[in-house]
């Protein structure tokens, strides 16, 4: 919609939009206040047990309206959506995308099915579980300071028209080199030193970095972080862009086949079911899917409909086959690993963003196509 020559970045529908995240806020609230003053239960409680009580049954049904009302919120007009149902590469990405999601559901509901024993193991340090993980990160730093290279001498990537590019990438790129030394202990058990007693005495898994000392909230905090810019930003940017200081911000911005990508992240929960945000994600990252598969051609909606099966019973999967599991967060483990698989493919889309942009100068008009990559 056109006015005065701008975007109206206000949608129509506001006073639809504004009640419903409201209700989704009143909802998880009011059930995790409820949830306290009346079952003992902490709003990062991890009971590491399925509860099918009735009182059970009802917060997973009102987290499913929660989430509900927040994709409401948030959902993108079909109007706002670039057309995706053509396109040999969107389509390659977009069925890339489903391949990956689905192949490690299956392969994890399998391996809970028949043998989950078999990864409490493999999340020890240096071990293969936790391994990849690092490896993932370090290619994440490195694509990123990559990137940065790229752009030292640019004007592209541009922050708020005042930071350049090569230092949001570094920025970046710092980050993740915390999460990655915060993952390997600073190398604690790769180098084999001690916990040092005196600074790491209350870190719970006598480890030496500072997530340990609060797991929960870390967790609550990086999961919603990665659920938050892998999943739902990509999405629903075609509502964000109408806002002319993103829409500015496009170069960042995720393209849609990533929040297929990393379906995974919004799943693989066991122990931490019973927190409520979770529950909400796990609902929200459905909703997603199906609403992304009505704007696709009828071989890749197929595609994500079955994605949105497979997603949906392996949870159930892992719920029922969890207490199985020998330490109760192997899918969390395996969670964190793939959130370290998205940030490096994130990491290679802005490398190729900048491979792209590289030989323009500053002042082209140079829109990302978030359709492809």
């Amino acid at each position: 919609m056109l006015s005065s020559g701008k975007i109206n970045y206000i949608p129509e529908d506001i006073l639809v939009r504004l009640p419903a995240a409201a209700g989704a806020v009143v909802i998880v609230l009011g059930t995790a206040l409820y949830s306290y003053w009346g079952y003992g239960y902490g709003f990062l409680f991890k009971p590491f047990e399925l509860d099918l009580s009735l009182f059970g049954m009802v917060r997973i049904a009102l987290s499913c309206v929660a989430a509900l009302l927040l994709f409401r919120a948030l959902r993108p007009s079909l109007k706002d959506v670039p057309d995706r149902s053509s396109g040999y590469a969107a389509d390659t990405l977009m069925a890339g995308a489903m391949a990956i999601a689905a192949g490690l559901l299956v392969l994890v509901s399998l391996v809970m099915v028949f043998s989950p024993e078999i990864l409490g193991p493999m999340i020890e340090e240096t071990q293969p579980i936790a391994a990849v993980t690092d490896f993932l990160l370090a290619g994440a730093v490195l694509t990123l300071l990559a990137t940065a290279w790229r752009l030292r001498a640019s004007g592209h990537f541009m922050l708020f028209g005042r930071i350049p590019g090569f230092g949001v990438l570094i920025g970046l790129a710092l980050v993740t080199f915390v999460l990655l030394m915060e993952e390997m202990s600073y190398g604690q058990h790769w180098l084999g030193f001690g916990t040092p007693e005196e600074l790491f005495a209350g870190n719970i898994q006598n480890e030496t970095n500072l997530h340990n000392f609060y797991t929960h909230r870390f967790e609550a905090v990086y999961y919603t972080i990665a659920v938050g810019c892998f999943v739902v930003l990509p999405w629903m940017w075609p509502l964000l862009a109408r806002v002319p200081l993103l829409r500015d911000h496009a170069d960042y911005a995720p393209p849609l086949w990533m929040a297929i990508l990393a379906m995974p992240v919004c799943t693989l929960i066991f122990e931490a079911w019973h927190i409520l945000i979770f529950q909400v994600y796990f609902f929200l990252g459905l909703f997603i899917c199906l609403h992304i598969a009505r704007q696709q051609n009828w071989k890749i909606r197929f595609g994500l409909y079955l994605l949105a099966l497979i997603y949906a019973s392996s949870q159930v999967i892992f719920l029922a086959e969890g207490s199985e599991l020998l330490r109760g967060y192997e899918l969390s483990e395996i969670r964190e690993l793939y959130i370290g698989f998205s940030l490096l493919a994130y990491s290679l889309v802005l490398y190729q963003r900048a491979v792209a942009v590289r030989a323009q100068p500053a002042n082209a008009d140079f829109k990302s196509n978030t359709a492809s990559v």
